[in-house]
């Protein structure tokens, strides 16, 4: 064993002694106390603040989910409504279907307005890229609408229109049609195989964005709610913890200070000598008083020796004597 290690194990064997001897000093105690309960309650107040923060992205994570959701829906319901009033329209030839249907395309927008919503998600790439091509295909089939409703315009010798079915160009075939003809071939373009085709198309591309949003969302959940559990576990830690600070405080206090003070009590009722127990400052008050105790026998045994007095009297004394403050006594 080197020369180092035997004045290290010295130092520690020196150091242990003393604590046997003078106590472990109340005031540091209460110091590394206060510096503890500090830490701890910062920790917990940290805990608590990650765990507020995790709930927090937690409901912001099901407020995404149902934003993406109701977009995807939003995206499906208006390209089945701009159907509807187009088929409407071609069949019966009332304004009101055309104006709901062009309302919808420029004014309302929902599709477009969809796609904006999800574009503000980055993490749902997959699910916007569906979106677009569903909204790629509605356009598309927004065309053959175009056609249809400006052949049952013409069918029906309105004249006020948008100025966009202008800008159709019927067939040959098809502009030397009867009024009866031109609204039978309006609603053939809008209910045939190719239209329904066209329409499951956009569908497939919802349900398909519709699933993407569901596992983005499920994945976030998933590991948010992992989070929160965690930070969950953090606080019943740092709780047993703070507890186990408090047992800590009230046992320690107790048998360094509270402990010493009534056995002290009890001693000096039955005139004995205060035992020199619990902390530092308690065993420096101990011996001094030890001291002072020794002194104050010394005293009386020495007034007996020199002066002799009967018992009684002698008994008298001596329970006069301690009935006397000891700062008298020392005086005297």
């Amino acid at each position: 064993m080197s020369n180092a290690e035997n004045t290290g194990k010295a130092e520690n064997t020196g150091k242990a002694a003393k604590i046997r001897k003078d106590g472990v000093s109340l005031r540091q105690l209460y110091i590394w106390l206060i510096v503890i309960a500090v830490l701890v309650s910062a920790l917990m107040i940290f805990s608590t603040a990650q765990l507020s923060s995790t709930f927090n992205n937690l409901s912001d994570a099901v407020e995404k989910h149902m934003e993406l959701r109701r977009a995807t829906d939003d995206l499906m319901n208006a390209s089945d409504y701009l159907t509807e009033n187009a088929q409407r329209f071609s069949v019966t030839g009332d304004v009101t279907y055309m104006d709901n249907y062009f309302r919808e395309a420029t004014v309302e927008k929902r599709r477009e307005k969809a796609i904006e919503v999800v574009s503000g998600h980055p993490s749902s790439a997959d699910a916007l890229q569906s979106m677009k091509e569903a909204l790629t295909a509605s356009r598309e089939l927004m065309l053959q609408e175009y056609y249809a409703m400006k052949l049952a315009v013409d069918a029906a010798g309105i004249t006020d229109y948008p100025e966009i079915l202008n800008t159709v160009e019927l067939r040959d075939e098809d502009r030397n049609l009867s009024a009866p003809e031109k609204r039978r071939r309006a609603t053939e373009v809008l209910f045939n195989q190719d239209y329904y085709a066209k329409k499951d198309q956009i569908r497939a591309n919802m349900k398909k964005s519709l699933a993407e949003v569901e596992k983005l969302t499920q994945d976030t959940e998933t590991e948010l709610a992992q989070n929160h559990i965690f930070e969950l576990d953090a606080v019943r830690l740092v709780i047993i913890i703070e507890t186990v600070c408090i047992i800590f405080i009230i046992l320690m206090t107790s048998y360094l200070g509270i402990k010493p003070i009534i056995n002290a009590a009890e001693r000096i009722k039955n005139d004995s000598p205060i035992p020199i127990a619990g902390s530092n400052e308690f065993r420096y008050l101990a011996r001094n008083y030890n001291k002072l105790y020794g002194s104050y026998r010394k005293s009386v045994a020495h007034l007996n020796y020199n002066f002799p007095i009967p018992f009684e009297l002698y008994t008298k004394s001596l329970s006069n004597l301690d009935n006397m403050p000891l700062r008298r006594i020392v005086a005297f």
